[in-house]
């Protein structure tokens, strides 16, 4: 034996046959990704195969400052937009556009911080979602306290982001292809804008949503304008120790919701009002928004 036991010889060959093995399984990995494989029924992680090279980078998050004449003493609405991946200002075909509102004491930049565009990346480089705009426009800290009508965000948002947005993004004019949500507060101008306006959204998302005072008696008015067969389809969700008048704004919107048989969804879960919550729920929102505005052509 040279001087070597051959009982040292047993764990050697085991070693070398668990690397040849993981090798092996590793370049059958690599080469199943770079044919665009997957299982039956799977929807994978990866590209599916035939997407253009573009999709594999993140999308960018642009600023935006629009005009306007209902933020007083402020004059220009600001906004963050969400340019998708492979992003193409003279694209033919137009881009779906999510509008999602921020929280009170928030700014736009918090859909960005709880992960909304690195989500949508996930969807469009998956294929599970088309190329979409997200616009997440910023209500001034200094009306962050006053309500409507004397606070006319929702104004702005109408008649000046809108307009805006047609002027200077290829979007979609079908209002099927519009979606607007919102966070707590941001839910309320959500509902207040896509009920009365509904003639430009096709989905509202009211994530822990913060009613307006007042609104609560008006949605049922909103609801009985729309024309039968119309209404935007809505997704409610709030957390289990979510505040009390929270659930209680919500409670009275979908029984309204449930009065006129407007399609809907309530998604109830464990958590707070805070962004905990709203984070782990980031990748729910969008596949809905995603599925509603953006689903998948092929």
């Amino acid at each position: 034996m040279n001087g070597v036991d051959a009982s040292a010889k047993i764990p050697f060959l085991s070693r070398a046959r668990t690397w040849l093995s993981w090798g092996l399984g590793v370049i059958l990995s690599l080469w199943l990704v770079g044919t665009g494989w997957r299982a039956p029924g799977q929807t994978g992680i990866y590209p599916s195969r035939g997407l253009p090279a573009c999709r594999l980078q993140p999308g960018h998050v642009v600023e935006a400052t629009i005009p306007t004449r209902h933020l007083a003493p402020e004059t220009h609405l600001r906004a963050r937009i969400y340019q998708p991946p492979c992003y193409d200002p003279n694209r033919p075909a137009p881009y779906p556009v999510l509008i999602l509102i921020h929280g009170q004491n928030f700014d736009a930049t918090q859909w960005v911080r709880l992960g909304a565009p690195a989500e949508a990346d996930k969807l469009i480089q998956q294929g599970l979602a088309e190329p979409f705009l997200i616009v997440m426009p910023e209500e001034p800290r200094s009306l962050n306290w006053a309500l409507p009508p004397d606070n006319t965000f929702d104004r702005a948002l109408v008649e000046d982001l809108l307009p805006w947005l047609k002027a200077h993004y290829p979007v979609a004019p079908q209002r099927k292809y519009w979606a607007i949500g919102g966070l707590s507060r941001g839910a309320g101008w959500a509902l207040r804008v896509g009920l009365q306006h509904w003639e430009h959204f096709s989905a509202i998302g009211a994530h822990s949503p913060a009613v307006f005072w007042g609104d609560g008696s008006r949605i049922p008015r909103w609801l009985e304008a729309i024309p039968e067969g119309q209404w935007p389809i809505i997704s409610i969700d709030l957390a289990d120790y979510d505040r009390e008048e929270i659930h209680r704004g919500a409670q009275a919107l979908e029984d309204w919701l449930m009065h006129f048989a407007v399609p809907h969804q309530w998604r109830y879960n464990v958590g707070r009002h805070d962004e905990t919550y709203w984070r782990r729920q980031v990748p729910f929102y969008l596949r809905w928004y995603a599925e509603h505005i953006a689903a998948p052509t092929r």
